[in-house]
């Protein structure tokens, strides 16, 4: 089931280029916050995380958010993160990105713009995993339209920053 989310916060995006962990290219992803006030889409992303639970007889999973790719931002050990939901996306394929008014970007101009704190509306799709590794929910990245840059989260993601809430006004 494909959504979109509409004003969210960028966060740690590799977009331009996988993300590699221990020295291998792995896929490409980024962090989306929704913030908790936005309760439209907080329940637009909750229906589909607990449909797929419920298509695949596995409720008792939604009590387990180590295995979903929606998570608490109240529960992180970053404070910018706070009053947010988080979603981990990823693609293996490159994410089509565009511009405010749909338009082309190269990667180049991708690389600028979309940067953490940037408002995107992104296009995500939730997908139930059962193999060797386990039971889980994750979520792929299908798209990016970039919506306005945010002058408050310049810099290390991880250091404080400043509310979120802000880069979405």
């Amino acid at each position: 089931m494909k959504l979109l989310l509409n004003n969210v916060t960028l966060m740690f995006p590799n977009i331009v280029r996988p993300n590699s962990f221990e020295g291998k290219i792995t896929k490409y992803d980024a962090m989306l916050l929704i913030p908790k006030l936005d309760k439209n889409q907080v329940t637009k992303v909750e229906k589909a995380v607990q449909k797929l639970l419920i298509e695949n007889d596995n409720k008792a999973l939604w009590t387990d958010e180590d295995k979903l790719a929606l998570k608490d931002g109240d529960k992180s050990q970053y404070s910018n993160l706070h009053h947010h939901y988080t979603i981990k996306a990823n693609s293996s394929k490159k994410i089509p990105c565009v511009g405010r008014n749909r338009e082309h970007l190269d990667s180049g101009e991708v690389e600028r713009i979309f940067t953490n704190g940037s408002c995107v509306n992104a296009v995500i799709s939730f997908w139930y995993q059962d193999n060797d590794y386990g039971n889980r929910v994750n979520c792929n990245l299908e798209a990016l339209q970039f919506v306005k840059s945010s002058d408050g989260l310049i810099g290390d993601p991880t250091s404080a920053f400043g509310t979120l809430g802000e880069a979405m006004e």
